[in-house]
């Protein structure tokens, strides 16, 4: 024996509440994944090796150092230059830095040292 139902009509209003929860229901998870996306998204901006924002602050700060030791040696450079564009210039200046740092002396002359006691 069969019994016959009435099948049930999909434009009813059971059917349209249910749909709307489907759709809401759709739509959050979309946003939840969304902003997990986004999440990853922004992890992956701060902290993708070699690319993410802590690299390129850690690059800039090395790039700081790195300027400021070449101004350093530019300074330095500067300096080296004079000296020598005056070593040689200046026969005085030069016979005194052969004699300090070099210890030369000239013809006929001696160098006297003198200590000092150790009691006194």
């Amino acid at each position: 024996m069969k019994v016959w139902t009435k099948q049930r009509r999909r434009t009813g209003r059971g059917f349209r509440r249910q749909q709307n929860v489907d759709r809401a229901a759709a739509r959050r998870a979309f946003w939840m994944l969304a902003g997990f996306m986004g999440i990853l998204f922004l992890a992956w901006l701060l902290f993708a090796p070699g690319g993410g924002l802590v690299s390129y602050l850690k690059a800039k700060r090395e790039l700081a150092g790195i300027r400021q030791q070449s101004t350093e040696l530019e300074k330095s450079n500067a300096l080296l230059r004079q000296e020598i564009g005056r070593l040689k210039t200046d026969e005085a200046y030069l016979e005194d830095v052969a004699r300090r740092q070099h210890g030369l002396l000239k013809k006929n002359e001696r160098v006297y040292e003198f200590r000092k006691k150790e009691g006194r």
